[in-house]
């Protein structure tokens, strides 16, 4: 994944809300794991921030998403990590559970390396 923002899709998937990544950061307190109450009504997820603020969300893992995605079966970016062999390529082990693929590297952009 390339390490830059994409101020163009989020200006267009907020339908103008933010003109920016940097717009809808400021808007969402600077978070890149879990959304503000502004955020959250208007109808974004943390996910979606980072997913177009590479620059600065590709530093953290999303842990509290994990753990809530996965109704606390996996605590943390470690443990899903863990489960599955201590690498994020081969996510089958999860996936086996209902995971969907991938799902662990994008949620553990910076342990997976996704921006590096």
């Amino acid at each position: 994944m390339e390490c830059r923002n994409n101020d163009e899709l989020v200006n267009n998937e907020s339908n103008g809300e933010f003109a920016d990544c940097a717009a809808a950061w400021d808007v969402n307190e600077m978070q890149c794991e879990y959304t503000t109450a502004a955020f959250d009504a208007l109808g974004f997820d943390a996910m979606w921030l980072a997913s177009h603020y590479i620059e600065s969300c590709c530093t953290y893992d999303h842990d509290a998403s994990v753990d809530n995605e996965s109704g606390g079966g996996i605590p943390d970016c470690a443990a899903g990590i863990a489960i599955m062999g201590g690498q994020c390529e081969d996510d089958s082990v999860i996936t086996a559970f209902g995971a969907p693929k991938g799902w662990i590297a994008s949620k553990c952009l910076a342990t997976c390396g996704i921006c590096s």
